[in-house]
């Protein structure tokens, strides 16, 4: 087992880049950055525990992209060593040579540590290591709300449901704990999520939403099985089940599960991924029990799989120019900034400081040069970078704001190829 995991550790870490790869992790950054002064301990969409971890690997390395990627890795790691544990070594190299762990094992975010230590549980709970099963389901929860799709088959396959049941609730209590001293929201708030889905507003228990979950949730299972490796998976798994492995039944439940809670909303392959490498490990029940040296088959299978997808996702220089220089102009000028481009951020002091989406002046397509002048004025927001491409799709009013040379309210501070940043008249940038 550390031998795969040391294996993992190399690959993934020889696939990383030094740039964003999630923009999502823009605000993941900055709520760590904000939980050093005890803010932001409970949000409505994801729980404490991914942001906490990289306020203290950000204060261990001193970056916090970095301290993402560093946590990526070592969750991709941790997937492989589990797979080893529960199905062996084999097993574990086909799961490491799949794409969907390459991409995300080296990408920045919640979900790789979400996904893993859900498979952790499950090896856990194969064990009958009720307290460890427990914790580990109940550390998946604190990187994602949906870590919660592992409970059910862990608490059944680890035998002692008071130990489970207590385990995971010390280890979720940062979570429960705090909402309930401060009032907070106990429960996530998925009315956004839902809302993208229904492509209205809408609430989880409606009809409408109960109507929709069936077809929600067989899109979420053909995003899962996107990639032949989850076809050959899906084989195996029910090979396990007829056999009666109750290793198969905790994979399958835990993919089954959280398929079924993604499929309440919208379903990407990231957000799948619990589910996508759960079924992927399902290949090892595939090798006969008579000949257990064919499973050397499985990571010789999987190596084109690994080829094809470690030349994809090679490091290369490919940093998007644009944003590149927008970042650079944005370093040397203090204050925040509204944006429509989201991915823009600038690196400074070890944090990563995004900017605040233009839609938040209002709606998109009624924005206007001077309503947006003006809300930013009123919210003593100094500066205002627009793109070309963003504009031209997004925001078609603040068209004149990369054709002209003045606008009412602003003036005309840096440009660049396809974009250009605006100063907002009588806003100091160094403060109200």
């Amino acid at each position: 087992m550390p031998a795969t995991a040391g294996l993992s550790v190399i690959v993934l870490t020889m696939l990383c880049r030094d740039q964003l790869e999630l923009v999502d992790f823009i605000s993941f950054a900055g709520r760590a950055h904000r939980l050093r002064d005890g803010g932001d301990l409970v949000h409505p969409l994801y729980p404490v525990g991914f942001p906490a971890m990289l306020t203290a690997m950000t204060a261990l390395i001193g970056d916090v992209l970095w301290a993402g990627k560093v946590l990526a890795i070592g969750a991709g790691a941790l997937a492989v060593a589990a797979t080893a544990r529960m199905l062996g070594p084999m097993p574990a190299l086909w799961l490491l040579a799949q794409g969907a762990l390459l991409q995300w094992g080296r990408t920045e975010g919640t979900d790789m540590p979400a996904a893993s230590l859900a498979l952790a549980s499950l090896a856990a709970a194969t064990e009958r290591r009720a307290g460890w099963a427990g914790a580990l389901a109940g550390a998946a929860c604190m990187f994602r709300y949906t870590g919660a799709a592992v409970i059910p088959a862990a608490l059944l396959l680890a035998g002692n449901p008071g130990i489970f049941i207590g385990a995971l609730a010390a280890t979720t209590a940062p979570h429960w704990a705090t909402a309930l001293l401060t009032g907070a929201p106990l429960l996530p708030d998925q009315s956004e999520n839902l809302r993208i889905a229904a492509g209205h507003a809408t609430s989880l228990f409606t009809t409408e939403t109960l109507e929709r979950w069936p077809r929600g949730m067989m899109q979420a299972s053909a995003v899962a099985l996107r990639q032949p490796a989850t076809w050959v998976g899906a084989v195996g798994l029910a090979v396990g089940l007829a056999r009666r492995d109750r290793r198969a039944a905790g994979l399958l439940g835990l993919a089954v599960v959280h398929l079924g809670m993604i499929g309440l909303a919208f379903a990407r392959p990231r957000l799948v991924l619990p589910a996508t490498l759960a079924i992927a490990a399902g290949a090892a029940f595939l090798v006969p029990r008579s000949h257990p040296r064919l499973g050397w088959l499985l990571p010789l299978a999987g190596l084109p799989v690994a080829i094809g997808a470690g030349m994809a996702l090679w490091p290369t220089t490919n940093i998007d120019g644009r944003r590149a220089a927008q970042a650079a102009a944005m370093h040397a000028r203090p204050g925040p900034f509204l944006t429509s481009d989201p991915w823009v951020a600038v690196r400074s002091g070890g944090w990563l400081h995004g900017g605040r989406p233009l839609h938040v002046t209002g709606q998109a397509v009624a924005l206007t040069p001077r309503t947006v002048a003006a809300s930013a004025r009123d919210q003593h927001i100094p500066w205002i970078l627009v793109d070309r491409s963003r504009i031209n799709r997004t925001y078609p009013g603040l068209a004149p704001l990369m054709d002209e040379e003045s606008a009412p309210g602003l003036t005309l501070a840096d440009r660049g190829t396809g974009w250009r940043l605006w100063a907002v008249d009588g806003v100091d940038p160094t403060g109200p």
